[in-house]
């Protein structure tokens, strides 16, 4: 019964320090993320009817349309400040051409809303988002549509103490499963111990 004390009284001590050491590292982490909402097309026309069909956007002549909805956040703990953005986030769809202008339909706060800025380059092949302020959290949703897209999304750009901005499509299944380990292991312990007491 003693050993079996002493090795839940070892485990229960090398969960915590680990989770010390988990929180204490991810704090003032610096991270960007984006994520693909959706991606559909608004328009195509079968190979069969190209020659007999027409497809015009503003009066131009386009193959096709696709609406992509993108999400861009900061998913660190640290706010992002406009002078840490060393190359400016830049989406590129490939060989694909912009439609348009890109439009924002949501941002986290709505006051974010005002200081955001998409641009297109000149040959309409990217779509830059101007250097802003993103504090924890803070998101901004948007979308764009676009002719010939074969579903190529490179994100490019440089912040200050981020790796890589990141592609995100759900909960990463490890820091779920440390969670679910976590707190299984504590609930066990709290009733063993109140068991026993």
């Amino acid at each position: 019964m003693e050993t079996l004390s002493f090795v839940i009284g070892v485990c229960s001590l090398v969960l915590t320090i680990f989770g010390i050491i988990v929180t204490l590292k991810q704090r003032n982490r610096r991270s960007c993320s984006y994520q693909i909402v959706s991606s559909a097309p608004v328009v195509s026309v079968r190979p069969e009817f190209k020659s007999k069909v027409q497809v015009q956007f503003e009066g131009k002549l386009v193959e096709d349309a696709h609406q992509v909805i993108l999400r861009i956040w900061n998913s660190g703990d640290a706010f992002i400040k406009p002078d840490e953005f060393i190359i400016p986030i830049k989406f590129n769809f490939g060989s694909a051409e912009v439609l348009g202008s890109p439009e924002i339909l949501e941002t986290i706060p709505d006051q974010l809303r005002e200081s955001v800025s998409l641009l297109c380059d000149i040959k309409n092949e990217n779509v830059t988002l101007k250097p802003l302020l993103l504090d924890k959290n803070e998101s901004i949703k948007w979308k764009v549509l676009l002719t010939r897209f074969t579903g190529d999304i490179k994100v490019e750009g440089k912040i200050a103490g981020v790796r890589k901005i990141r592609r995100l499509e759900r909960v990463s299944f490890v820091t779920t499963t440390y969670r679910l380990l976590f707190d299984t292991t504590i609930s066990a312990i709290v009733k063993f111990y109140m068991k026993h007491l």
